[in-house]
């Protein structure tokens, strides 16, 4: 729970809050989305038709990812499990209508990754169109998630369904082996959404255009409204992602719905965005979430065995300024039916966690000030980053490799805004209030979900946050190319993020000049020669590619092709006497996934990348 909620006095109008839902009936099972265990994975993007479990919307059109190998999913998508070190492989296709013309990307949230992987807006793909993304996971154990990212189009495809999480597991982790650690048996996802209905067509409203009469926006946990779920009377971890587009939650565990402030489980907060917690398992009652954010808890059911229990929404408690406060009573989003007996395995609390890491005692190398504008309700403003939108085509940050820099990043809006960074986990260093409140880690009232690595923050209107973080993989020389060098820095509100736009599922209108998103690159110190003359554009077909692969260009004089896999490492590398058209290329001793084809020639060097299937 956020420690000065207290301090602001003044209401603002939002635009959007959650309602009351009243007499809540609980008579649909949560769904719990199946697990993938396996290096590659393929997934399709698909259109579907979804329940959301109460009356009226059943038959709604949604959005889901879909595993070849699995159950046909009709919103969301499978868990993922990623393993430290591995070489993760994952195909995704989008299988949505030509006719729709709609581009998606595949946003693999919190990972540290290259930037021509990260599935940011460079990395899109229209119908009928496949991406390949494959790396080392260099990730620390935790929750990360994935969802779309393609300009003009996030908030459309989240908000219909697009989005599923991520476990990162390590062999040998000590601390999984103490703690409830069984998909689907101890360790639950939580994805909570907000979405708003129009009533009249039982479909989603992705306009995002201001309440009306018609409209309520409703929160969904996996996928329904009101669910429930049996639970055992011993520790639980659940996995909780703040999946909304806008909302931002303030929850807890509670045994009854009609005095939740004197009835509430203290549970314990285990990890944070990227990871455990440093040193010691947080004790808490409360637990503000906002966009994009995750959060690892566990509860022990033990003390009530045979009861029911409620995860509360409390909007009222929420800043003001928060997209999401409203002056509802607690709501209760989820039912959870507590058995009478134990069943093994029974985890516990870890005995021991990760010390606090050294990055919190060096200096930084670097500080920047990054300043959250715009004046939308006053003076009609737009939101920005530093007074300006997001640009495509610019690199707004540079950033050097194996350096360790500090942003402050200040709200100068009346709304509170969730900022991710995209590739690092930072750590919060201090966090700074209008109203003359002040801490730091170990400080009275510093954040418990602040203590541990992070990637996304809830920033309220007229704080400053500093934030620290280390760049230490995928640089570039300069000049960068954007498709392989540019990384995110945003706004998670998705109407705030690339710009408001008003989309439908099939179609894109005008957008209005909104855009807190910017670009950051890591530069490994080089220059490339910018004097050297650009060489014959080439084209390489098909791709994908089984066993033959082709080089369309012209060369005047003798030029190089290699092969090399995404670490850089050369699989093949063959010298081309002149030539003009097509030159074959056997790649069928070739390690079947992503490769980069680098051509090497008199007139200058193109590298690109090439799917083997």
């Amino acid at each position: 729970m956020h420690p000065q909620k207290l301090l602001y006095a003044c209401a603002l109008l939002l635009l959007v809050f959650a309602p009351e839902v009243s007499q809540a009936q609980f008579t649909v099972r949560m769904e719990i989305p199946d697990l993938y265990d396996r290096r590659g994975d393929s997934l399709t993007v698909d259109i579907e038709t979804h329940d959301f479990g109460v009356p009226g919307l059943n038959n709604v059109e949604t959005m889901a990812y879909n595993h070849k190998f699995g159950r046909r999913n009709d919103y969301l998508g499978p868990s993922l499990t990623w393993y430290v070190g591995d070489n993760q492989s994952t195909h995704i296709k989008n299988q949505l209508p030509m006719n729709s013309g709609m581009r998606t990307t595949v946003h693999w949230h919190g990972a540290d990754i290259p930037a021509y992987m990260d599935g940011g807006p460079h990395q899109y793909f229209d119908p009928g169109g496949s991406f390949t993304a494959e790396f080392p996971v260099l990730d620390k154990p935790t929750t990360l998630w994935y969802h779309p990212h393609a300009e003009d189009v996030t908030y459309t495809q989240v908000q219909m369904g697009l989005a599923g999480i991520i476990i990162v597991r390590e062999r040998g982790d000590t601390i999984a082996a103490q703690i409830p650690n069984t998909y689907g048996w101890d360790d639950f996802p939580l994805i909570i959404q907000d979405i708003r209905f129009i009533d009249s067509t039982q479909t989603i409203d992705t306009t995002q255009g201001p309440p009306g009469s018609d409209k309520e926006r409703m929160i969904v946990v996996n996928g329904t409204v009101n669910p429930y779920m049996d639970v055992n009377p011993q520790p639980t971890s659940f996995r909780i992602l703040d999946g909304s587009t806008r909302n931002a939650y303030m929850l807890s565990f509670v045994t009854d719905t009609a005095d939740p402030g004197n009835t509430q489980i203290p549970f314990h907060l285990l990890a944070s965005d990227g990871g455990y917690l440093p040193d010691s398992v947080r004790r808490v009652t409360q637990l503000e979430t906002g966009p994009g954010i995750r959060n690892r808890v566990i509860v022990d059911f033990a003390s009530v065995a045979g009861d029911t229990v409620y995860l509360m929404n409390s909007p009222a408690e929420l800043a003001d300024g928060v997209i999401g406060k409203s002056s509802s009573t607690p709501v209760p989003i989820l039912q959870l039916r507590v058995g009478q007996q134990a069943v093994s395995p029974i985890g516990g609390l870890p005995r021991a966690l990760p010390p606090i890491p050294a990055i919190d005692t060096m200096g930084p190398d670097t500080t920047r000030t990054i300043l959250l504008t715009g004046d939308r309700g006053r003076t009609g403003e737009p939101f920005g980053i530093d007074s300006s939108q997001y640009d495509f085509n610019k690199i707004n940050t540079v950033v050097k490799l194996n350096t360790v820099e500090d942003w402050v990043v200040k709200n100068l809006t009346e709304f509170a805004h969730p900022f991710h960074v995209h590739l690092v986990q930072f750590y919060v260093m201090e966090i700074n209030a209008g109203s003359g409140f002040s801490a730091k880690p170990g400080d009275p009232g510093f954040p418990a979900e602040a203590l541990g690595p992070k990637d996304d923050i809830l920033i309220w209107p007229g704080e400053e946050w500093r934030i620290r973080m280390r760049f230490h993989t995928y640089a570039q020389p300069k000049p960068f190319n954007l498709d392989s060098s540019a990384y995110m820095y945003h706004c998670h509100i998705l109407t705030h993020e690339d710009g408001y736009y008003r989309a439908t599922a099939n179609t894109l209108a005008s957008r209005s000049p909104w855009g807190m998103m910017q670009q950051f690159a890591v530069w490994d110190g080089t220059v490339t020669s910018i004097d050297k003359p650009v060489a014959e554009e080439m084209t390489l077909y098909p791709n994908p590619a089984e066993n033959k692969l082709y080089l369309n260009a012209e060369s005047q004089k003798m030029s190089t092709i290699r092969l090399m896999d995404i670490q850089g490492r050369i699989l093949m590398e063959k010298v081309l006497p002149p030539f003009t058209g097509s030159v074959p290329i056997d790649v069928s001793d070739i390690a079947r996934g992503l490769i980069l084809v680098e051509w090497d020639s008199p007139d200058g060097k193109q590298v690109k990348k090439v799917v083997l299937e």
